[in-house]
């Protein structure tokens, strides 16, 4: 099957190259919708910053070092990567990935900083990459999270993901969406 059939979104695997900035950051907070807050462009400092203090227990989709924050702050293709900062602190990291070898589904990851879980980050950079995706025209997206994280299945499930089997020793979990869909706002925590 060529690239251009292929339905499911896998991480890429080569270096990242450096022109218009992809990387977005919501500069007014974490947003009450999907669609609010101000997207700027955010320096590679911040992300590496932001990078040293995820728990990569089960978050590892890319090395989270300062060579991979600049690779990703001046990344030019179709993928999208966010963070949410409040007060200066970026807060919240997620991005869909794929588009750009050619996959119609996105990958979804998002992480939020230590000592901020709980406080419902992560359920409002779902629904920003969720409203993301439909404005790039997919139909659905697919993530994948370990069996013992708990909290982040939970979250999934109450925003409408579904198991579809396991890849990789991780559980595979789709999303439909819906052209008004906008399950899980305004639910606290995340």
């Amino acid at each position: 099957m060529s690239k251009s059939h292929r339905s499911e979104a896998r991480p890429p695997s080569r270096p990242l190259g450096s022109s218009e900035r992809k990387l977005e950051r919501s500069s007014q907070g974490i947003p009450s919708s999907a669609g609010a807050g101000k997207s700027l462009p955010l320096d590679e400092e911040q992300l590496a910053e932001l990078f040293a203090h995820l728990d990569q227990t089960f978050f590892r989709p890319h090395p989270m070092t300062a060579d991979e924050a600049r690779r990703i702050a001046h990344y030019p293709g179709r993928d999208l990567y966010l963070v949410h900062e409040i007060d200066g602190q970026a807060v919240a990291y997620g991005f869909l990935r794929g588009w750009d070898e050619g996959y119609d589904v996105p990958s979804l990851g998002v992480a939020v900083r230590d000592g901020r879980q709980g406080q419902g980050f992560g359920r409002s950079m779902m629904l920003a990459l969720h409203s993301r995706a439909k404005a790039h025209g997919a139909s659905r997206i697919r993530l994948r999270v370990h069996p013992n994280n708990s909290r982040a299945r939970s979250l999934y499930q109450s925003l409408g993901y579904h198991e579809a089997g396991m890849e990789r020793g991780e559980i595979l979990m789709f999303l439909e969406l819906g052209p008004n869909d906008h399950r899980g706002e305004g639910v606290a925590a995340g």
